[in-house]
């Protein structure tokens, strides 16, 4: 069975499917003729069951210990029902918080924030968790600019230094040409990789992952 038709019987995606075999989660079996990754009855109900327990918010690292026989499926519904249900509370203060401030009719211009800070350290320190909005940043496009950056940085030093050396030997002008041509259509392949990526995090693409 190939990708495609798992993906439609189960209802994750295929990037879902890829990085789930990624994590150690799936492990399908490879044709001997052309290598392809061959999925069967098997396959399907281990993803099933995947789907299922991440739709309950359950970590991939309980569902490895699960597989590996490391914790029971009673244990991990009781953790999860824990977690779920501290999760529940927290939202329900943080609702309450939200309530106060919209019956307050506060204006943002004229916003306590003070008052509605000092409420939510309160809670805080009864063990309510609050957002953290240290997480309120652009890492995932770090890497990815950093990369993009040097390597057309390279491709540029590259291209100034072979046009040096085109031009002082007897090279055929339209050899010349495909020659200096080659950087800059890495850098444009390269270029073209980042937009794409940066279009993927917009979309939520890459954090398909977490819901399932």
């Amino acid at each position: 069975m190939r990708i495609n038709e798992v993906e439609a019987r189960v209802g994750i995606t295929k990037k879902n499917i890829r990085f789930y075999e990624e994590e150690g989660l799936l492990t399908p079996a490879r044709n001997a003729e052309n290598g392809y990754r061959d999925y069967g009855e098997t396959e399907i109900a281990v993803l099933q069951k995947i789907k299922l327990l991440r739709q309950l918010s359950v970590s991939l690292e309980d569902i490895r210990r699960l597989q590996l026989g490391q914790l029971s499926l009673q244990d991990c519904m009781s953790l999860q029902s824990s977690l779920l249900e501290a999760r529940a509370h927290d939202l329900s203060q943080m609702q309450k918080i939200c309530l106060l401030i919209a019956e307050s009719k506060e204006r943002i211009s004229d916003m306590q924030v003070d008052v509605w800070q000092t409420q939510i350290a309160e809670l805080e320190r009864t063990g309510v968790r609050f957002m953290n909005v240290n997480n309120d940043q652009r890492k995932k496009m770090v890497a990815p600019t950093v990369i993009t950056v040097i390597l057309c940085a390279l491709m540029v030093g590259a291209e100034i230094l072979l046009a040096q050396d085109l031009f002082n030997s007897q090279t055929p002008p339209l050899l010349m040409l495909i020659l200096l041509a080659l950087p800059i259509a890495v850098i444009g392949g390269v270029i073209a990789a980042l937009w794409t990526r940066f279009r993927e995090i917009k979309g939520g693409e890459e954090d398909e992952a977490s819901k399932y």
